[in-house]
């Protein structure tokens, strides 16, 4: 069997969502009996046992003392106590609880010591980072959750036109899937090879072999010119070209001879899938956090608004629409901040002023939306940040699908070309960003983009001698005044 891959922060996003009815339950019973080689009993059942089936209680055939409580609720603390309580109460004898959660619990040692302390009764906790941390080790386990996933992959919603800004496009998804193709993609591909790769995957939407659903070379070259506005014949060589190479090992795609036509292997659809999965994960974290900002803000002016993602999303939509390349490029580099503080406020305004919020309600709540969008822009959570930073890399591929790509190409070709020198006035700031999140590294991130577009920088002794002459300089200020 071909190499498993699984992407991680997919798999714990999937397990949440899992909690959704009863499918964590099925998920966990069937994980469990892979992990630990046995069967599990549900406990009690009966009404004057006082053991219901929502508790989710189970004992292991082999160890009938060892209890297992499965559950997705958010407060574990008093759901093991009332577990711990109804078994005690029923004299079943525990020699140890273990709870089972899609959640993650902070400070699981912890827990399990206060509870031994409190109740004399050894407990584990098996939270997301169990299932994540045993998922890796067996490929029983890997087909497992693949299985679940395909079952109840209606569950996870695919990204749609809430990740893009602009109505000149035909297939919003489109945008989002070339953006998470580059960001998987570690290879140094040139633009158009990536842009063909995308398209290809793209096309072959929907296609399995195991349900005989096929695409031909031109079928495919069909599909991909009802996506793009530019004229997709120039890049139809490079697709004829990727698809070979895209059929060779490691595959990611299949060409079956006898339909003379392609298709998505099983992995390649896993792997998509989880990149959806990922995708709606940081939305929907983006939204939580931020509308959580301005509901506080708004509380400490006591005002009770309504539809505040709505507000939020149209001003995040009106900046994009009005300044997408100038906020994209402050968002990715660091670039063009001025140019946002100044056109920021009209937006806020101009949205507010259009909504549903009361005539002296409006001041407040501008004042609160603006101070909102500043922090998450500026001093966003990890989550906010990435949503905004791949918000901003759709809306620049957007930018260039709505163009001719070959006006990128080209460009890549003169960079692959060049040759700069990299005095100090960038080397200094670009070190002493190190201790920055990456993403706030201006710099640095300036020279490392230079790189990945094959811009060969160098130094020459000149600018080396100056580089020493500083750290010299800096030497000299610590030793005789900071010292």
């Amino acid at each position: 069997m071909s190499e498993i891959t699984l992407n991680r922060e997919a798999f714990r996003f999937a397990l949440s969502n899992f909690g959704k009815g009863e499918v964590f339950e099925e998920f966990a019973h069937s994980f469990l009996s892979i992990v630990l080689g046995d069967k599990f009993i549900p406990v009690g059942g009966t009404k004057d046992k006082g053991i219901d089936g929502s508790m989710r209680l189970y004992f292991r055939n082999t160890h009938p003392t060892f209890i297992y409580q499965i559950s997705t609720e958010s407060d574990y603390k008093n759901k093991i106590e009332d577990s711990i309580k109804k078994l005690i109460k029923n004299k079943i004898t525990i020699d140890q609880l273990v709870y089972v959660t899609s959640r993650k619990v902070n400070d699981k040692s912890t827990v399990e010591d206060d509870f031994l302390t409190a109740y004399k009764i050894p407990l584990k906790i098996f939270d997301v980072e169990w299932f994540a941390s045993n998922v890796i080790n067996d490929e029983r386990l890997v087909l497992l959750y693949e299985t679940f996933i395909a079952s109840n992959i209606h569950e996870f919603q695919k990204p749609d036109k809430q990740y893009v800004v602009g109505n000149f496009i035909k297939d919003p998804r489109l945008y989002i899937f070339l953006r998470q193709q580059f960001n998987a993609s570690l290879s140094s591909l040139e633009i158009e090879k990536k842009l063909a790769d995308t398209l290809i995957l793209y096309g072959l939407e929907g296609t399995a072999s195991e349900d005989k659903k096929f695409r031909t070379n031109e079928g495919i070259k069909v599909k991909v010119a009802q996506f793009v506005k530019f004229n997709p014949t120039s890049i139809y060589q490079a697709i004829d070209e990727r698809l070979i190479e895209l059929s060779k090992k490691p595959k990611q795609i299949n060409y079956h001879a006898k339909e003379e036509a392609y298709c998505l292997p099983y992995q390649t659809r896993l792997a998509l899938m989880e990149r959806d999965i990922e995708e709606t994960e940081i939305f929907n974290l983006f939204q939580t956090q931020t509308v959580d900002q301005l509901k506080k803000y708004l509380l400490d002016k006591d005002i009770n608004a309504t539809k505040i993602l709505e507000l939020i999303e149209q001003t995040i939509h009106n900046i994009y629409y009005k300044q997408g390349i100038e906020f994209s490029s402050f968002v990715i580099e660091g670039h063009s901040k001025e140019i946002l503080e100044v056109a920021l406020p009209d937006i806020v305004s101009e949205v507010v002023d259009n909504s549903h919020i009361i005539q002296k309600n409006k001041n407040e709540v501008k004042k609160a939306l603006l101070m909102t969008i500043r922090n998450i822009t500026y001093n966003g959570t990890k989550e906010q940040r990435e949503y905004l930073r791949r918000l901003s890399q759709t809306y620049s591929m957007m930018f260039m699908l709505r163009w001719d790509p070959q006006l990128a190409v080209s460009f890549q070709k003169i960079a692959s070309q060049l040759k700069i020198y990299v005095d100090t006035s960038i080397l200094i700031p670009a070190l002493s960003e190190i201790f920055l999140e990456h993403s706030k590294r201006r710099y640095w991130n300036l020279l490392e983009g230079a790189h990945q577009a094959g811009v060969k920088l160098t130094i020459n002794k000149i600018i080396l001698d100056e580089l020493v002459s500083h750290f010299g300089m800096i030497r000299h200020k610590y030793k005789t005044h900071l010292r």
